[in-house]
């Protein structure tokens, strides 16, 4: 099936073209929201089709000539699954003849008509993400080069990565840098595609870069587009590896950056210092105080192995060194000396090195997705990096699993890691609050409509004692479970390097091998037994070293969610 794993809402799908729809994408595989205004009946007889078909569904009603009733629809929407897929179907027809058309008439139509699918894909659009990438500016990009000893510039490339990024639904997070040569101060270079990491030579110059860049975009994108960007500062120049200045030196070059990004529109979201370890984020704002420039928002990047890490490096030794809740601690601290601005982690991963093993292990995923849940309520966005092991900063390698950093493998093979980011897509976005402490095995409980899922992990740093856990469940104040499913990421599950090894480990992949290591990469849900009695759901689960396991709990739909988990 085309569409399986994927969510819809459908506006309108209570009868006609959109109960089709709606029917159709359940029968490619994907859980639909059904909408309706009038109909509940057809609704539920849209809904009771999507689950003939084998897919899940929910029924949500909202009049989409009402603001309040738009936002309600997408966040239940959202609530039941993160959604991929918006169908604005709803329309409104008078059947009038044109000149007995009141004017009460022809604003209702476009109060349906228009506002509705305006506010409706706004409120899908607010909730899709954003890519971050290094190099924008450098000279294999194109993007100002010196020719016959003029300035030439060409944002032809820099356009094809937005016109990509927006075409799947995302957005640009622009990292701003690296320096072209024309501009650049000195010689040195950082990585295999040599981007130039010195100041400019001449700060208006870099600024007349950026405006021009920042107005094209303008031109090509509009201005309501451009606004829901953003615009970082350079990358990690505290770091002598990316910015051979000084501090001064790069509160400069965000004066001059920040100035000409603002000449075009005061409401451009800038930002900085998107520094490594956190670092500069209270310097920023008293720079930017004392001289009276804007600050849109905090970026800052942290690993636990930090400053740097190289291939070669020790890196079991330094996460063996690296305290259990030093990211938790780090964000909270950004969070404070941010004093109200938002947060944006635009890099973090479990270690800084590009070829560790670790990356490509349960390992990653259960370190990782601790991280993750112990720091979303210090941060607005937590930026894994990277995506993919398609990476070209050191040298490009051929072997499957060679410890990169990305969630994918080079052969686009799902790591432990990314199917740790698969479970969280579908959780919901209330937490239940969670008694009960111990060395390794961390658990949140969190719900959304129609379930409970219980996310637990088993992670100790390197060279820490770490041991098969059995967990003792309770979920009090809870309605009968009508059914319970597990899903497992471990030794024994999702594990395509286990796989790789258990072939010998080709370092050249046929397509047949792609498919095996991709299957064994899969999270499989199967059914959970769990015990219900005056009130609370109680079970068991076996958690081996380093292992994430999601207790998922169907209940009755209306019933009340359940309470407290211990």
């Amino acid at each position: 099936m085309k569409l399986a794993g994927r969510s819809a809402l459908v506006t309108g799908s209570s009868s006609g073209i959109g109960a089709a729809i709606a029917v159709r994408l359940a029968e490619e595989g994907a859980d639909i929201v059904v909408h309706y205004r009038g109909d509940e009946d057809g609704a539920k007889e849209t809904l009771k089709r999507v689950e003939a078909a084998g897919r899940r569904g929910c029924i949500v009603r909202a009049d989409l000539a009402r603001l309040p009733d738009i936002r309600r629809l997408v966040a239940k929407a959202f609530d039941f699954a993160p959604l991929d897929i918006l169908v604005n179907n709803a329309g409104l027809e008078i059947p009038s003849p044109f000149i007995d058309v009141t004017e009460q008439d022809y604003d209702k139509v476009l109060d349906v008509n228009l506002k509705g699918v305006f506010f409706a894909t706004q409120g899908f659009a607010k909730k899709l993400i954003a890519a971050r990438f290094h190099g924008l500016l450098s000279d294999d990009m194109g993007t100002l080069i010196s020719h016959q000893d003029k300035p030439l510039y060409s944002f032809f490339n820099a356009d094809r990565i937005c016109d990509f990024l927006l075409s799947i639904g995302m957005r640009p997070f622009v990292e701003l840098g690296f320096m072209p040569e024309m501009l650049a101060s000195g010689p040195e270079t950082v990585f295999h595609y040599r981007g130039n990491i010195t100041p400019p030579k001449d700060y208006d110059a870099w600024s007349t870069l950026i405006r021009k860049l920042l107005g094209h975009w303008v031109e090509r994108y509009g201005i309501a587009e451009v606004r829901q960007w953003f615009f970082e500062v350079w990358n990690e120049p505290n770091l002598p590896a990316f910015w051979t200045g000084t501090q001064e030196d790069y509160f400069k070059l965000y004066a001059h950056t920040v100035q000409a990004i603002k000449s075009i529109d005061g409401s451009l979201r800038v930002g900085g210092p998107a520094t490594s370890m956190t670092a500069w984020v209270e310097e920023l704002r008293h720079y930017c105080e004392n001289n009276r420039l804007p600050v849109d928002f905090i970026s800052t990047h942290i690993y636990p192995t930090d400053p740097l890490g190289f291939e070669g490096a020790d890196t079991e030794e330094q996460l063996a060194n690296s305290p259990r809740d030093l990211l938790r601690d780090r964000a909270k601290l950004v969070r404070e000396q941010a004093r109200g601005l938002p947060v944006y982690f635009t890099e973090w991963n479990i270690s800084s090195n590009p070829r560790d093993h670790y990356h490509d292990e349960p390992f990653a995923a259960a370190f990782a997705a601790r991280i993750v849940l112990e720091t979303d309520s210090f941060v607005e966005s937590y930026s894994y990096w990277t995506f993919t092991d398609i990476f070209e900063e050191n040298y490009f390698p051929s072997i499957p699993f060679h410890g990169g950093f990305g969630l994918l493998n080079l052969h686009g093979i799902p790591k432990p890691i990314y199917r740790a980011f698969q479970l969280f897509h579908h959780l919901g976005h209330e937490r239940l609050p969670v008694v009960g402490t111990h060395a390794t095995v961390d658990a949140w409980v969190i719900r959304k409509r129609g379930s409970v899922t219980v996310f637990l992990t088993n992670h100790a740093q390197p060279r820490h004692d770490i041991v098969m856990q059995r967990v003792e469940i309770r979920l009090t104040n809870a309605p009968a479970p009508l059914a319970a499913t597990i899903e497992r990421i471990d030794e024994d599950h999702a594990n395509p390097r286990r796989q790789w090894r258990e072939m010998s480990e080709p370092e050249y992949l046929s397509r047949a091998q792609v498919e095996e290591l991709e299957a064994a990469s899969r999270v499989v849900k199967e059914p959970f037994d769990v015990t219900y009695a005056d009130g609370t759901v109680r079970f068991d689960v076996d958690l081996p070293p380093h292992a994430i396991a999601a207790v998922t709990l169907e209940l009755t739909p209306g019933s009340p969610d359940g309470g407290a988990a211990t």
